[in-house]
């Protein structure tokens, strides 16, 4: 029996065999509509046309995956099957220049013999405030995190790339942070000329706009090391790898002021400084808003702050609100209120 890609006809048996374990609270259930859109992550084994064995290498970002939904039919376990579908994502990995995979699991002695260690959850970036919001366990998971060290050197410069405001003909990066990276480009402009150009790399980031039934806007206050000062703003913060924008949204919301929203909408989304960072931010209204559970402990101090509607534009006007993200989107949403009333 050999390890094979899944195909669209496969969708309904992968679904009726992950499902069939989500059932007993073993696997996180999955949906026919991201079995759908995430159909070229399986593998399977088939029996007779029958699959009786699947798994999904997921690739989180530039240097992270995740195997996630190994499940095999309880009629064919103990024939070697998941241990063929975890080869078969880990041989995948390393072909597309993964540099680690990781997996959530109740059986850590079955990934541990591929190499897995155990790694504290919070040492992921963020996995378990994205997808595993879908979780009924949320947030108190009693899976067991692990992480496979693939090693290999991860190609992420772009010489060679032919843009629209020319070629690159050198990228070197000069530093690499916690949080972001800089390079330097030897580029030739549309016009032959060659130039330098300094790009600062930081991850894409989301900006909430949370309002209250009130009509309160919930905003936090914090210092800010770089502006030297306290500053009032919307809450925020970077997208972590293998989270989506609304993912994000949800997970800063409720660690920054502990609440949830019953609906979010992206009403917008710009880039910060285009001039020299990549740095994109999706912009969020977050409304009918509930207490949530207590946030993980962080080493940011931040004070919530309820703010009415009606004096918003008075602390944007003396100077009090005075970051972008803040400015764009509450000016935003007082314009989006006002056409609605």
């Amino acid at each position: 029996m050999k390890v094979e890609k899944a195909s669209l006809h496969d969708i309904l048996q992968i679904h009726q065999l992950v499902n069939h374990f989500a059932r007993r609270g073993e696997l996180l259930p999955r949906p026919l509509s991201e079995l759908y859109e995430n159909i070229r992550d399986f593998f399977v084994i088939r029996h007779e046309g029958k699959v009786v064995a699947c798994g999904a290498l997921h690739v989180c970002w530039g240097d992270l995956g995740e195997i996630k939904a190994v499940s095999v039919a309880e009629e064919w376990q103990g024939r070697g099957l998941g241990t063929k579908i975890v080869e078969a994502c880990i041989e995948e990995a390393r072909r597309i220049g993964l540099s680690r995979i990781f997996c959530l699991t109740y059986r850590p002695g079955f990934f541990a013999r591929f190499g897995f260690r155990e790694v504290d959850r919070m040492e992921l970036p963020r996995k378990v405030w994205g997808e595993c919001q879908k979780c009924p366990k949320f947030p108190f998971c009693d899976e067991t995190a692990m992480i496979l060290d693939l090693g290999g050197p991860q190609s992420a410069l772009p010489k060679g790339r032919a843009a629209e405001g020319g070629e690159i003909l050198e990228s070197r990066e000069v530093f690499k942070g916690r949080l972001l990276s800089l390079r330097v480009d030897k580029v030739r402009l549309p016009s032959g000329r060659e130039a330098q150009r300094e790009i600062v790399r930081h991850p894409d980031c989301v900006a909430i706009v949370p309002v209250d039934r009130e009509e309160n806007v919930i905003l936090v206050r914090q210092y800010r090391w770089p502006a030297s000062k306290v500053l009032l703003e919307i809450p925020a913060g970077k997208i972590e790898p293998g989270e989506s924008p609304e993912q994000a949204a949800w997970r800063e919301l409720w660690e920054e002021t502990g609440l949830r929203p019953g609906t979010l909408e992206k009403i917008a989304g710009f880039y910060t400084s285009p001039g020299f960072c990549t740095e994109f931010m999706h912009l969020f209204l977050a409304l009918e808003l509930e207490p949530a559970e207590q946030p993980p402990p962080s080493d940011e101090i931040v004070e919530t702050v309820r703010i009415p509607s009606d004096r918003i534009e008075e602390l944007i006007e003396r100077g009090e609100i005075c970051d972008s993200k803040s400015l764009v989107g509450l000016l935003l949403w007082l314009d989006l209120r006002g056409r609605s009333l």
